[in-house]
């Protein structure tokens, strides 16, 4: 199967400096509002595997659960019976992982994903550790001196 590309660049590394999408900024401290309860069992009688329950309740918090319509939710149920299958019978259910990982990634899993879906943070202060690339631009590039290697 074929990649999805790259993620875009943040804004200020672009080439082209024409206005991208507007992205979705995001609740920093996660999804405070109340989650649509898991839906009954698939399987008449049956019960969720822990770790579908303990993925649901994650998911629930994520900080993209803001921005979910009910639409997003009911893909997300059926993407708990993708996980349930694989949690129960991980040998068997391996079929299940592109499937899964395409869904994980509609709904912004990794930050690759959440740069393609233009999702960002609201809290500044995230990252700021890590050194900002765009600044070593060509005004850093002024400051440096060439000297002979002898």
């Amino acid at each position: 199967m074929a990649g999805v590309g790259p993620p875009p660049k943040a804004e200020g590394q672009r080439v082209r400096r024409h206005k991208g999408p507007a992205g979705t900024v995001l609740p920093a401290g996660g999804f405070q509002g109340s989650a649509p309860a898991m839906p009954a069992f698939y399987k008449r009688g049956g019960r969720w595997h822990p770790k579908t329950l303990a993925w649901w309740q994650a998911m629930a918090s994520w900080p993209q659960a803001a921005t979910w319509l009910p639409s997003d939710w009911d893909h997300l149920a059926d993407t708990a019976i993708l996980k349930d299958q694989l949690h129960r019978d991980p040998l068997n259910a391996r079929q299940y992982l592109p499937e899964i990982r395409l869904r994980m990634a509609a709904l912004g899993s990794t930050v690759a994903d959440r740069q393609r879906l233009r999702m960002s943070l609201g809290d500044p202060e995230v990252g700021a550790g890590a050194p900002d690339r765009a600044a070593a631009g060509p005004a850093s590039r002024r400051r440096l001196k060439a000297v002979d290697g002898g």
